[in-house]
């Protein structure tokens, strides 16, 4: 019986898919299993890139990935990338511009081909990409063509967040975008990226109308796809903005907040 057929649910990783302590709650691969059994599609929407991203499995994840925070659709089982909102080089001379003025900061560069760069390498950033399992980047000495199209780029500013931040807004940052944060990276992404417009990208492809796509997310980086999406929740310990973007609150990422979505398309939805 097919009766989650022609439903998506699209959902954050870290902090929501998982728990706080970065583990998928066996409640909510439980229900996923269930869903996908009876015709839904899940799929998961992270800041993560492809390398980055380790938890792909055919059992839970059964439509494209949304990564890089939009900047790419990547279908693992077909093995390709779907549709791209990546920085181009065209973007370089803003680059630039930024570690010239701040040239104690490292940039981090996650190129569409799956390569990965780092100019001015701090121990900050060889945390970053051990933690991500990525031990294969380059150390550049320079900001090159062969770094583009990238997924995103990250600028690791330790303790000069809001420094970095003042200094983006004063300037013409051309065709890329950062995302306004508290903690030690800025991220840096194509104008043409963001997880509310990869919605309707990936609903587009799926031939699925959007508004029964269903999207939950915790953080920040997850409020233009609650404000964007027909159908929005986010966990009871999300983070103030994704609270008051949210059509609907439900139970905390601890407890499932996976499974209590997909209880409520069941009794509300079908």
């Amino acid at each position: 019986m097919n009766r989650f057929e022609g439903f998506v649910i699209v959902s954050d990783f870290d902090g929501t898919l998982t728990g706080t302590d970065g583990i998928i709650p066996e409640k909510n691969i439980e229900a996923i299993k269930y869903f996908i059994r009876r015709g839904g599609r899940f799929t998961v929407s992270t800041g993560r890139t492809y390398k980055g991203f380790h938890n792909y499995s055919p059992e839970i994840i059964n439509a494209p990935v949304l990564l890089g925070n939009g900047a790419d659709a990547f279908d693992y089982l077909e093995n390709k990338s779907i549709f791209s909102n990546a920085v181009e080089a065209d973007s370089i001379s803003v680059i630039e511009s930024i570690v010239s003025a701040f040239p104690q900061i490292a940039v981090e560069f996650f190129s569409c081909d799956k390569n990965s760069y780092v100019l001015n390498p701090n121990e900050q950033s060889f945390r970053h990409f051990k933690g991500l399992r990525i031990d294969d980047y380059k150390i550049a000495d320079s900001i090159s063509e062969s770094m583009f199209p990238a997924v995103k780029i990250m600028l690791s500013v330790n303790e000069k967040t809001f420094e970095v931040q003042e200094f983006l807004r004063t300037i013409d940052l051309g065709k890329i975008k950062y995302i306004p944060c508290t903690g030690s990276y800025v991220e840096l992404l194509s104008k043409e990226a963001g997880k509310g417009k990869a919605l309707h990208q990936l609903s587009d492809h799926l031939g699925i109308p959007f508004g029964n796509i269903f999207a939950v997310g915790d953080g920040s980086n997850d409020v233009d796809m609650l404000s964007e999406a027909v159908n929005s929740f986010c966990p009871s310990g999300a983070d103030a903005l994704a609270l008051s973007a949210a059509k609907e609150i439900l139970c905390s990422s601890d407890d499932g907040v996976v499974a209590h979505l997909i209880s409520v398309i069941e009794e509300k939805f079908i």
